[in-house]
């Protein structure tokens, strides 16, 4: 560019005749950008040293204009000597400004424009002939005011230090200097990078401080949902505590007037101290005692479901064998399926080997089974219990031919109190604890309770009892699995 090697109107052979001259401009120059590219470098790492460097910058640029002002001294009046050898030689001077990194350019006290190398045009955007030597400083201002959206002073910045932004989204930090005559430097060094790193870091920061405002307001619902849930724990252990009281008054309440009755009832029935008189009386009286003794087994249904879901339940573990302990829920039960008009078939296995288990509830196990089975039977029909052993123990099913259960129903039929008939159109009686109860103690006993069925093709209940000494614990079990 014409503006970097006439230098106004100094010949270029005159202008660079001084060797000490030379040595300032093109150390000064050097400094210059050296300075401004670490000054950038350093901005985000170390923000201190960066403005330290970023204000030493102009006075690299301020030798190299002293150097270039007493090189036309020097040019007019003669008194520097030549360049001597060894020493940069005067192109060398002259293609350090021109291939300077950072923007530069100056003017005279009068504001003419001395020099200005090709990164200062492409800076802010210039034609060669806005930058010709001898421009006026208010040229260069009105053409800035064109090419920049808006100017800023950064905080803390020395005087002179602006931070500009183009129109074309690009930014830019200059420094402005007054040199020891008047004349005015200028050096620019490109931040867009600097700034969109800065933007993107503030949007980083943005997203952080949403995300711990959330954070806290989710704290915040965490205590409050704890607080509840404490609550509401405390609440759940003093309704236990109400429900085990009450069923404990319950049981003493109404087992001993059942007591009675149920005895009485017994008497009455066999008319030991005479007969009853009226034919009637005997009917009336047997239906009291099989009321007196379905109420009891409901009684009791209840206290051990309480117990169980509890976990105040302990299995007393013994050595049994399963044939004559089948055969007995059977005779229990074959009264009400003769009855309804069922067959009862036991096919219990030869030399089962013995299992360990708690005989109360295995039975209890049972009987609830049979019972659901001759219940849920229709006239004609079969009910079945079959024993086989197994390699993890002896294997017990009942198998009935009854209505049988809707797939989908399936998994809520072992949960307490559920039934699959409604209470508008139910025909049996029963509270639904009986498989609930089933599936409890089976569970206890460490085995799983198989249920198959289909409406119209009956159900098929099954479980494991385990060998003697394949256990996991007598402990009681907490609630239903």
């Amino acid at each position: 560019m014409s503006a970097v090697s006439d230098f106004g109107r100094t010949e270029r052979s005159d202008l660079l005749s001084g060797g000490t001259s030379a040595s300032l401009v093109l150390a000064g120059l050097t400094a210059s950008a050296l300075t401004a590219g670490l000054a950038v470098t350093l901005r985000d790492a170390a923000p201190a040293w960066s403005g330290i460097l970023m204000m030493a910058a102009p006075l690299g640029a301020l030798t190299g204009v002293g150097g270039l002002w007493l090189g036309r001294r020097g040019a007019r009046n003669k008194a520097f000597r030549e360049t001597p050898p060894g020493e940069a030689p005067p192109e060398s001077l002259i293609e350090a400004l021109q291939v300077m990194a950072s923007a530069f350019a100056c003017w005279d006290a009068q504001g003419r424009l001395v020099a200005a190398n090709p990164a200062f045009a492409r800076m802010f955007g210039f034609d060669t002939e806005a930058l010709q030597p001898n421009s006026p400083h208010a040229e260069f201002a009105r053409l800035t005011r064109q090419a920049v959206r808006q100017a800023l002073k950064p905080d803390g910045a020395a005087a002179g230090v602006r931070e500009i932004e183009f129109r074309d989204g690009r930014w830019a930090q200059t420094h402005e200097r007054r040199t020891p005559s008047g004349g005015l430097v200028m050096t620019a060094v490109d931040i867009t990078a600097l700034k969109l790193r800065e933007a993107e870091r503030s949007r980083d920061e943005e997203t952080l401080r949403d995300a711990i405002s959330r954070l806290e307001g989710s704290q915040t619902q965490l205590s409050d949902l704890a607080r509840k849930y404490e609550t509401e724990k405390l609440r759940a252990v003093e309704a236990n505590r109400a429900k085990s009281e009450f069923l404990a008054n319950m049981s003493h309440e109404l087992r001993t007037p059942l007591n009675a009755i149920i005895g009485f009832s017994e008497i009455m029935t066999q008319e030991l101290f005479g007969p009853l008189g009226a034919a009637s009386y005997k009917g009336y009286v047997s239906d009291i005692l099989a009321s007196g003794h379905h109420l009891l087994a409901l009684i009791n249904d209840v206290l051990d479901m309480s117990k169980i879901e509890a976990g105040k339940m302990t299995l007393h573990r013994e050595r049994l064998d399963m044939g004559p302990l089948a055969e007995e829920a059977l005779r229990l039960v074959r009264n009400r399926a003769e009855t309804s008009g069922l067959m009862l078939i036991a096919d219990i296995g030869e030399d089962l080997p013995e299992v360990e288990a708690d005989a109360r509830a295995v039975k209890q196990i049972l009987l609830n089974l049979l019972s659901n089975a001759v219940k849920f039977t229709p006239a004609g029909g079969r009910v079945s219990v079959r024993a086989r052993a197994e390699a993890g123990g002896v294997r017990l099913t009942v198998h009935d031919t009854g209505i049988g259960i809707d797939p989908d129903d399936l998994p809520r039929l072992a949960a307490p109190f559920e039934q699959v008939e409604s209470q508008q159109s139910k025909t049996t009686q029963g509270t639904g604890l009986g498989l609930a109860l089933s599936k409890a103690f089976v569970e206890m006993h460490g085995s799983n309770l198989t249920i198959e069925s289909a409406p119209g093709h009956g159900t098929l209940v099954s479980f494991l009892l385990p060998p003697p000494g394949d256990r996991e614990t007598d402990a009681p079990r907490e609630g239903l699995a």
